[in-house]
């Protein structure tokens, strides 16, 4: 990974993009500690989706405020809940919309750390990132440490997927559910003896 110089104690937000829809959670002012060098654990205490189901679900996983991204303007809760914007934002999304709300939702002198990418030019200009102060930082994942370090988390109970168990006949119809954005979290499919 690299470096962010995103604050040790900080607000971040982190915009993901399943579908085509962006999807944010911020992470808001709270000692996040380091893992390695080079990289950051940040606890989940907002969560930006849509729908009721995913509202119950985000509060459950220990979020403590929720923007649903169809019902609010996501950057003016942001905002509002952060006073200035946050301090970094980890855009995982591929889509120009994740990027301009990932533009929007940082504060001056943030940083955007790109992870999924868009073919087509970013929506911030390097004006605009040079009045503000912005930096854009990209970033690889999924090495060997970054997946040690998962399974870590995991094992201590401090990360907690949500995994649905689907029989292997059920394939067609969680492929639609997919398709329509109804599936939270993951599924995983169980193969016939």
């Amino acid at each position: 990974m690299c470096t962010t110089d995103i604050p040790v104690t900080q607000t971040a937000a982190r915009v993901q993009n399943p579908g085509p829809e962006a999807r944010i959670v911020i992470q808001n002012e709270q000692a996040v500690p380091q893992i390695t060098e080079n990289q950051i654990l940040v606890k989940l205490v907002v969560a930006g989706l849509c729908g009721e189901d995913k509202r119950r679900i985000c509060l459950e996983f220990g979020a403590v405020h929720f923007i649903d991204y169809l019902a609010e303007d996501v950057s003016g809760e942001v905002t509002r809940l952060t006073s200035l914007g946050v301090h970094g934002v980890i855009c995982t999304a591929g889509s120009i919309a994740a990027y301009q709300q990932a533009a929007q939702c940082v504060r001056n002198a943030g940083t955007i750390v790109c992870i999924g990418v868009n073919p087509q030019n970013l929506p911030t200009s390097p004006l605009d990132m040079v009045r503000r102060g912005l930096r854009l930082i990209g970033s690889a994942v999924g090495m060997l440490p970054e997946m040690q370090e998962l399974f870590q988390l995991a094992a201590r109970g401090e990360v907690k997927p949500l995994i649905t168990l689907v029989p292997f006949d059920q394939i067609d119809a969680m492929a639609k559910k997919l398709e329509k954005g109804q599936v939270n979290g993951r599924i995983v499919m169980e193969m016939p003896q």
